[in-house]
């Protein structure tokens, strides 16, 4: 029997879990994500392979987990996988590095949604770019037939910061708070990250001023209306695949690409991709950078409210969606006959197996980079701790899932195991 799953993934960048009701959060108003959860498998410790946008998508759309050495012969990219198995792929993004990338390039359509370049915070919710990101998507389902490949790459919280100033200041807790930020350009203010002066030294995350304080809370009250922004943007994709009757035979999958740190260890925000100042610290390995959301809505709801500790990544998407095309136990309706199994020959594994209770961990340890293999600075976390290893400063070992917010390195209470794990990574 021909494939009749679709699937669309819903990527948006530089997002932050400590602004996610699943994660702890209870300010806003997060109605959808929290119908979305309970239908969904949420994957608690999934993490971003790197903060390179570009080795990010060599994991989602390769399985090629960064530092890893290029397989011979390289492996199709997803898109190109898809299309083998009858899916017609397309690219929605409003980042023209993955549009314009070759991977991007193989995707049968692509569109890239343009940026205001004078952007102004909108009037209303629905007069936002992120909004606009999430209705544009509806209508390509619209207009195209199942079985469809869509994959939506946003900016997110990278991109403008047109959210209303009405829904800004709602997010004011106390009227002796600051304003919340006012701009449309994503905010960056790393002046206040202080590194170790060396071996021994405790790095210092304390606000340094009052000044920095405040910063912190208004970049974190303009957040939170993107936050319901996206919130509202997501419920009304959801309705909308209801009201088409896709939902029972359309895997929904979103997801976080990378972080936007709020002032957990000196920084807030981040960079854009075209800033190269020297003056820009390096990327620091923290929770903040690298764990991200990820959570998968299966047709007819099935594996509803479920969630799972185990160590996932972005490179574990490119096996995971492959091997649910082709799975007659994941099928859209009962009796559909399985397609031929094509082997995936990279190290990406499929988490199907964690969503049906097989096996409860694929991976005793994931490696976080920055950079290409000849960057030397990297993390590496294991279920239960994440120790960072950077050339210019001491390693860092933290206690998971305790430490989540990495605030207390005891590296120099725990030296046999961090010695241990240093020895068993160079191997």
């Amino acid at each position: 029997m021909a494939n009749t799953k679709s699937i669309v993934c819903l990527v948006t960048d530089r997002m932050n879990l400590a602004l996610m009701r699943p994660y702890g959060c209870a300010a806003g108003d997060q109605s959808g994500l929290d119908r979305l959860v309970l239908e969904s498998v949420l994957f608690d410790q999934y993490y971003a392979s790197s903060s390179d946008l570009s080795l990010l998508y060599e994991s989602f759309w390769r399985g090629r987990q960064p530092g890893e050495p290029a397989a011979d012969p390289v492996p199709p990219s997803l898109p190109r996988r898809m299309a083998a198995l009858g899916l017609k792929s397309v690219l929605l993004t409003d980042e023209p590095l993955i549009a314009k990338s070759a991977m991007g390039q193989e995707f049968d359509a692509v569109a890239l949604l343009t940026i205001p370049s004078e952007a102004e915070p909108a009037e209303t919710l629905e007069a936002t770019h992120l909004y606009n990101c999430f209705e544009t998507a509806a209508q390509i389902l619209h207009e195209e037939e199942d079985p469809i490949f869509l994959w939506c790459h946003f900016k997110g919280f990278g991109g403008p910061w047109d959210y209303p100033l009405t829904l800004r200041n709602e997010q004011r807790q106390d009227e002796d708070d600051p304003l919340p930020y006012p701009g449309v350009t994503a905010p960056f203010y790393p002046e206040s990250q202080t590194l170790p002066a060396g071996r021994g030294a405790r790095r210092r995350y304390e606000f340094e001023s009052p000044e920095f304080a405040d910063n912190v809370l208004a970049v974190s009250e303009a957040m939170q209306a993107g936050m319901t922004v996206w919130d509202s943007s997501l419920e009304g994709f959801c309705d909308f695949l209801k009201e088409e009757g896709r939902l029972d035979t359309t895997l929904l999958v979103v997801a976080g690409a990378r972080g936007f740190p709020l002032g957990e260890h000196g920084r807030t925000g981040c960079p854009n991709e075209s800033q190269t100042d020297e003056n820009i610290p390096p990327v620091l390995f923290y929770n903040e950078d690298y764990h991200m959301p990820l959570m998968f809505r299966f047709p007819h709801a099935r594996f509803a409210a479920a969630r799972t500790d185990a160590l996932t990544s972005s490179g574990d998407l490119y096996a995971t969606l492959l091997d649910y095309i082709v799975r007659d136990d994941f099928a859209t309706h009962e009796g559909e006959s399985p397609l031929p199994r094509s082997p995936v020959a990279t190290t990406s594994s499929s988490l199907l197996p964690l969503v049906s209770e097989e096996v409860e961990q694929i991976h005793d340890r994931l490696e976080l980079r920055a950079g290409p293999a000849s960057d030397t600075r990297r993390a590496f976390v294991m279920p239960d701790s994440l120790l960072i290893v950077r050339p210019e400063s001491p390693p860092e070992f933290f206690i998971l899932p305790d430490d989540r917010f990495n605030v207390n390195d005891v590296a120099d209470r725990c030296r046999d195991e961090v010695e241990s794990l240093l020895k068993s990574i160079e191997k």
